[in-house]
């Protein structure tokens, strides 16, 4: 009957300790889930003065914003997320010009393997799509070794460019 007991006690010990964690952890998030969405809408909108610079943004829909100057439609920032990388969601704010030839590219989130797929971060990677229309795969020069990032960048563009053409109609 003892053995029963300590196994009895000792389950519910560890239901105290189990449930004094979670509730820690609940509060935590609670309080950290309003800095952490703050923060990450304040990169958001440094992310598209940087692909826009000295525009006046106004948010045409969930996803993109025009940029203004003096009144005069300037280009277009889209916030866009693939599902399509290496290491799962990539989110971007990619700039258009009135055009639709890209402007700038920033990055939000990535989880693609570092040294590889990260390297879509980089100018010698990106600077390919500035100043250009979308492109079809086919026609960029793609990552050694991170063709799955490549891809979800370049389907990424793709689709931002289609989300911006809509709003400018």
């Amino acid at each position: 009957m003892k053995e029963k007991d300590n196994i009895f006690t000792l389950a519910l010990k560890l239901f105290v300790i189990c449930l004094v964690i979670a509730l820690g952890l609940s509060a935590l998030n609670y309080v950290t889930e309003p800095v952490i969405a703050q923060l990450t809408e304040t990169a958001k909108k440094e992310a598209m003065a940087s692909v826009l610079p000295g525009c006046e943004l106004t948010k045409a829909n969930d996803n993109v914003y025009i940029g203004t100057t003096d009144g005069k439609t300037v280009g277009y920032a889209v916030n866009v997320i693939t599902q399509e990388g290496y290491g799962g969601a990539i989110e971007m704010i990619i700039g258009f010009d009135a055009n639709f030839n890209m402007t700038g590219v920033e990055y939000i989130s990535m989880s693609e393997t570092p040294g590889l797929g990260t390297r879509a971060k980089e100018e010698s990677f990106t600077s390919q799509f500035i100043g250009q229309p979308a492109k079809a795969f086919e026609e960029i020069d793609a990552l050694t070794g991170a063709t799955v990032t490549s891809k979800a960048v370049n389907g990424a563009i793709n689709q931002a460019s289609q989300m911006a053409k809509e709003a400018a109609q």
